[in-house]
C-alpha cells in the first residue's frame, strides 16, 4: 500500500466474511472452477511474497545481519508455586533458542 494507507484489520476481515457469504449465497461453495480460482491466487500471492521477501534481502542485507546480531530477550520465570503473586516470586532467565 502507498504511505500513509492504513487497513483496519476488523474492516479486511468483515469483508472477507462478507465476499465468502456472497459466494456462499451464490451457491458457489461446491464449485471446483473457483476453488481452482482461488487455489492459484494463494499459490500467486506466496510467491509474490518469497520472490519480494527474497529481493529485500538481496538489497538490504543489513537488516538481516541486524536481527541476526539482536540478542533474545530476558524471560520473566514464576520462581515459587503459590495462590499469591508478589514481585519477589518473579526472576529472570537469560533467553536463547528455546526461549524466543
Amino acid at each position: 500500500l502507498p504511505a500513509g494507507w492504513e487497513v483496519d484489520q476488523k474492516s479486511a476481515s468483515i469483508g472477507l466474511l462478507f465476499f465468502f457469504c456472497l459466494l456462499t449465497n451464490l451457491g458457489i461453495k461446491e464449485s471446483a472452477v473457483f476453488a481452482k480460482v482461488i487455489f492459484c491466487i494463494h499459490v500467486l500471492v506466496l510467491t509474490l511474497l518469497t520472490v519480494l521477501g527474497t529481493m529485500h534481502m538481496i538489497y538490504k542485507p543489513d537488516l538481516l545481519y541486524e536481527n541476526w546480531d539482536t540478542p533474545y530477550p530476558l524471560v520473566k520465570v514464576h520462581s515459587q508455586p503459590s495462590d499469591s503473586v508478589n514481585v519477589e516470586s518473579f526472576h529472570f532467565v537469560e533467553g536463547g533458542i528455546w526461549t524466543a
